[in-house]
């Protein structure tokens, strides 16, 4: 695994405009990782924004993760999770005033059923049964935002809670469905929505997928660099609180995600017939190169990243335009 190329600035300088105030507040590798996992997250904020793509519909979620070794600046991608932080603690408050409503009618004697946990962020170290029940009660999606690759890897450890065939299904929005027999309980999840954020050194990689042909690797986009961050000069900016530009942002992000959600009828994301054209010269480029270097084994994983190319460009549309969006469903 080579490195990453830092991302070229033309990137940043056609970036929506929020997303790049908070870019420009970092340098360097930083400055990547912020974009990748700000991307991550996004993915996971869009409800009711579909595509077709190779004739099935897709939506725009990634699975996003940052490698590199210790002290390499890794820690500034704990700011994305900001951006979708509004959305998460509006869907606790309404679970906690929905089941403070259920115990007044518990206590007159009613037979209540406890309102399901609402989320947006899903913890990585939950069992596999969790995971489908969260999945099951949040079907605008779930994100997985994790700064550890290991909070995950520990818990996958388990048979409890080994759930990779999970995330290897919900890539593609493949029907999910667990039985549990001591229960009684069938749980089915058509089209689930999962993005997932993730950061750590080359060994939890490993730990996680195992080799380059265990599926869950080819689904993944990963931004890799070996390179240590030389200390900087953590005063530069001493009058700024990141985290609050980042909520900011969160603020834009669930006034875009409120309304999305209530929508009827899903809006579809397309390429220009030329952005179609360009898209597949591109491609077809970069899958000849890889196939001359790595053999065709390496097809499966070229096309999974190629979709992976595909939603970031529904991300960045869809927050580009949000405004559109917002008026025209009005």
């Amino acid at each position: 695994m080579g490195d990453n190329n830092p991302v070229e600035s033309w990137v940043y300088d056609n970036l929506p405009i929020e997303l790049k105030r908070v870019t420009d507040l970092f340098v360097g590798r930083e400055k990547d990782i912020v974009l990748y996992s700000s991307l991550g997250v996004l993915s996971g904020c869009l409800p009711n924004i579909s595509a077709i793509y190779d004739n099935k519909k897709v939506y725009s979620n990634l699975y996003i993760v940052i490698v590199a070794p210790p002290a390499s600046g890794k820690g500034s991608m704990k700011f994305s999770r900001y951006i979708a932080e509004k959305i998460d603690n509006k869907l606790h408050n309404i679970t906690i005033e929905k089941n403070a409503g259920l115990e007044k009618n518990k206590a007159k004697g009613k037979v209540v059923e406890k309102f399901p946990q609402l989320m947006k962020f899903s913890p990585g170290n939950i069992s596999s049964s969790e995971f489908y029940t969260h999945l099951k009660n949040n079907e605008s999606g779930l994100i997985i935002f994790e700064s550890e690759i290991d909070t995950v890897n520990n818990v996958m450890k388990n048979e409890w809670g080994n759930y990779s065939d999970l995330l290897r299904k919900a890539f593609h929005h493949e029907t999910l469905s667990i039985s549990r027999k001591n229960e009684g309980v069938f749980l089915k999840i058509e089209n689930p929505k999962l993005s997932v954020v993730l950061s750590g050194t080359l060994d939890q990689l490993y730990n996680l997928v195992g080799s380059v042909q265990n599926g869950l690797f080819s689904r993944l986009g990963i931004y890799y660099f070996d390179e240590a961050q030389e200390f900087k000069n953590v005063f530069a900016s001493n009058e700024i609180d990141f985290s609050n530009e980042f909520r900011s942002l969160g603020e834009e992000v669930y006034n875009t995600y409120k309304i999305l959600k209530d929508l009827q009828n899903e809006i579809q994301f397309d390429f220009t017939q030329n952005q179609k054209a360009e898209f597949i010269s591109q491609m077809s480029l970069y899958s000849r190169n890889i196939n001359e270097t790595f053999g065709d084994e390496v097809n499966s994983v070229f096309n999974r990243h190629a979709l992976t190319a595909f939603r970031m460009a529904m991300v960045l549309t869809a927050f580009r335009n949000r405004e559109s969006l917002v008026n025209s469903t009005n």
